[in-house]
């Protein structure tokens, strides 16, 4: 399993959409968010049910082969799932909300 081949990052900032393909249902992995530098322990781990973990947040993944009968759980490898772009919205004073039926937005509050 590479990083690069195995890694479908997210397309806009917090939309969390990200993907790792290539795993079986001997995998597990654990999350941890950006900032976050506790340790990783073994009962943190997820069991994987398919080929494909999808819809993840922006941060690190460690991904491992989980203990069986004869093996012991494999090193962990690290695969990070990068943060999409951020979407910048500006609204015009004179902008009509086509969204919500051509409504003024001067008088809307968000």
């Amino acid at each position: 399993m590479t990083q690069e081949d195995n890694v479908e990052n997210e397309t806009l900032l917090g939309k969390n959409d990200g993907a790792i393909t290539g795993l079986t249902d001997k995998m597990e992995y654990v999350y941890k968010a950006t900032g976050n530098d506790s340790a990783v322990i073994d009962s943190d781990y997820k069991a994987i049910t398919g080929d494909k973990l999808e819809n993840l947040a922006a941060g690190t993944y460690y991904v491992r082969y989980a203990v069986d009968d004869n093996h012991n759980a494999s090193t962990a490898t690290t695969v990070t799932i990068n943060a999409g772009t951020p979407i910048t919205v500006k609204f015009d004073a004179n902008a009509q909300a086509f969204a919500t039926g051509g409504s003024d937005l001067t008088n809307q509050s968000y």
